[in-house]
């Protein structure tokens, strides 16, 4: 888990956030992750789907909702998003 701490010590490090714009979580921010990885996302039980990396509660989620991963393209870096399956 990243912590203010670990970010304020590593200031030259590009960090990015994903904010919540609508329903329930509007307004709150979600750290994303930049390794190759990327993030999976979903309201699975992280104990029983090693494979979530970010699990969201109360938010009418699949299991294993989609993943976001960061591409490092020098000028054109950016991020892609997969859906694995819609809301309930």
């Amino acid at each position: 888990m990243v912590t203010l701490r670990d970010l304020e010590s590593n200031i030259d490090a590009k960090n990015y956030l994903l904010r919540c714009t609508d329903g329930i979580f509007c307004g709150k921010f979600l750290f994303i992750n930049t390794t190759p990885e990327g993030e999976i996302f979903g309201s699975g039980d992280p104990e029983e789907n090693q494979d979530i990396t970010m699990y969201i509660e109360s938010a009418n989620l699949a299991e294993r909702h989609a993943d976001i991963k960061f591409v490092d393209a020098n000028a054109s870096s950016h991020f892609t998003t997969t859906t694995f399956s819609s809301f309930y």
